[in-house]
């Protein structure tokens, strides 16, 4: 969602949404399990939650050369999931990159157009 405003100033905010899921050893349909783990459910990596991100971010176009952003990704602070290692191949640290690893992040930024 973007508001411009009539003082060449934008605000936006961003909902990044990351749905629930499951893992397929605790499905029902047999073709989901891995060989690994031969089809044994995993109680304890069953599932991970639904995760939520805001964002909020705003830009002012100072004149039709310099526009000035700035803006804090994760703005609740949220961690990622933890998961067990067997569950990640790959040996990723403790959780998946789709979500936001480094926690909440703020950003100065600008552009100038020649």
């Amino acid at each position: 969602m973007t508001w411009d405003t009539p003082w060449n100033v934008s605000a936006s905010a961003t909902w990044r949404y990351i749905g629930r899921v499951g893992n397929d050893n605790n499905d029902h349909d047999p073709s989901l399990y891995t060989v690994a783990w031969g089809g044994s459910y995993d109680y304890f990596n069953d599932h991970i939650s639904a995760y939520n991100y805001l964002d909020l971010t705003a830009a002012w176009n100072v004149n039709k050369i310099v526009q000035i952003r700035a803006g804090a990704n994760n703005i609740f602070d949220k961690d990622p999931p933890v998961i067990n290692s067997f569950i990640a191949p790959g040996g990723q640290a403790n959780s998946y990159d789709y979500y936001d690893l480094f926690g909440r992040q703020l950003f100065v930024a600008f552009t100038a157009k020649f």
